[in-house]
C-alpha cells in the first residue's frame, strides 16, 4: 500500500512538472504569435505605404508620358518643310499655313 501511495505521489509530481512545463511552452508560444502578429501588422502598414508610392509615381510617369507627347508635338510643328512657298515670304509655318489656307 505504500508503495502505490508513494508511486501515486511520484505521479503527481511528475505531472506537476510536465503541466508546468507545457505551460511554459505555451506562453513562448503565445508571446512568439503576438510578436509575428506585430511584425505582420508593421509589414502590412509598409506594404499599403510602397503601393501608394507606386500608384503616385505610375500616375506621375502617365503625366510625363503626356507631356512628352504634346513637346513632340510642338517640335514636329517647328520641323515641317513647306514646298512652293519662299522662305522669305513667311516669318512661321503657322503663318504660311493661314496664308494658303485664304487661297
Amino acid at each position: 500500500m505504500r508503495k502505490l501511495k508513494t508511486h501515486q505521489r511520484g505521479r503527481r509530481t511528475t505531472e506537476r512538472k510536465s503541466n508546468s512545463r507545457n505551460k511554459g511552452e505555451l506562453t513562448n508560444v503565445q508571446t512568439a504569435l503576438a510578436k509575428t502578429q506585430k511584425q505582420q501588422d508593421g509589414s502590412e502598414i509598409q506594404l499599403a505605404a510602397v503601393r501608394r508610392k507606386i500608384n503616385d509615381q505610375e500616375a506621375e510617369i502617365a503625366e510625363l508620358y503626356d507631356l512628352q507627347d504634346v513637346l513632340e508635338q510642338y517640335t514636329r510643328k517647328n520641323s515641317l518643310e513647306i514646298h512652293g512657298a519662299p522662305m522669305s515670304a513667311y516669318i512661321s509655318t503657322e503663318e504660311v499655313v493661314f496664308k494658303q489656307q485664304k487661297l
